[in-house]
């Protein structure tokens, strides 16, 4: 069950970022804004696709998406593929 839901628009720069860019960005706001909640512990975020999981697993990725994924190595976050119809809302 979820106990909170976060919301933002994108910014002037975001807006000709392609799919999997927005996805970084939008994972790494959500869990820098539940850090003090997240630190020192594990946590799994669902993802709609599997080729974003893959992604976040990579070890070669385009460089932009490698400092998003830099800011986020303090936490321990594990990527799945959601299932159901709630992964697509």
């Amino acid at each position: 069950m979820p106990v909170a839901f976060l919301s933002r628009l994108l910014r002037g720069s975001e807006m000709g970022l392609e799919e999997p860019e927005l996805w970084v960005i939008a994972i790494r706001w959500a869990v820098s804004k539940f850090r003090y909640y997240l630190l020192g512990s594990e946590c799994t975020v669902y993802v709609p696709e599997a080729y974003l999981v893959a992604l976040f697993r990579a070890r070669e990725v385009h460089p932009r998406i490698q400092v998003l994924l830099a800011d986020m190595a303090c936490y321990r976050v594990r990527f799945e593929v959601g299932e159901g119809a709630w992964a697509y809302s």
